[in-house]
């Protein structure tokens, strides 16, 4: 509840039409602190993506998205959110005013197409076992619908249930094995 995290916290508010109370407080913190990180992040260029730098970056979307959910927020908003950030600190990061179009342009595609993929993995998640998740039922999702590992565990988290971590690496490095052993096949 700083100056510099309460801006944030109050255009989520105005966003969400919903309030910075003990029930929805995670969210909102969760979505200001990724947002802000993402923001200056995409203020030096780096573009969401699979490898590296990129991956932490659309992680950082990407989970604040699906708390946007959470808090039943439909349309489009991260860009909103860092415009706040934008707000607060253009004076001493004037590179976040030059960005501005690139930033609200990456954080706009990233969520769209997190959007689709986040819709569709929720519903196949729901329908996987409520005892526990195995690791090839996490590996399905992340391989056929996109949804990403770490979203599995928060939500099989969330609901009580574990996810054989050890069988969905094993699930992985079969894939990266495949795909190698195909690769080479090819030339």
């Amino acid at each position: 509840e700083t100056e510099l995290f309460f801006p944030i916290i109050k255009k989520i508010e105005e966003i969400s039409g919903l309030k910075y109370a003990d029930e929805n407080k995670k969210s909102f913190r969760i979505i200001a602190d990724h947002i802000k990180a993402a923001t200056f992040i995409l203020a030096e260029g780096l573009e969401p993506s699979n490898i590296e730098q990129g991956y932490v970056l659309r992680r950082l979307i990407r989970r604040a998205i699906r708390y946007g959910k959470q808090l039943s927020i439909n349309d489009i908003f991260t860009f909103k959110v860092a415009q706040s950030v934008i707000d607060i600190y253009r004076d001493v990061y004037p590179e976040l005013k030059e960005k501005k179009d690139f930033i609200e342009e990456q954080l706009i595609r990233e969520e769209e197409k997190f959007t689709n993929t986040l819709e569709r993995g929720l519903k196949e998640f729901e329908k996987l076992n409520k005892k526990g998740i195995s690791g090839k039922e996490a590996f399905d999702l992340y391989q056929t619908y996109g949804f990403p590992f770490e979203i599995t565990v928060e939500l099989a988290k969330e609901k009580g249930v574990a996810v054989d971590e050890k069988e969905f690496n094993e699930e992985f490095k079969k894939h990266q094995e495949l795909s190698r052993t195909a690769s080479a096949g090819q030339f």
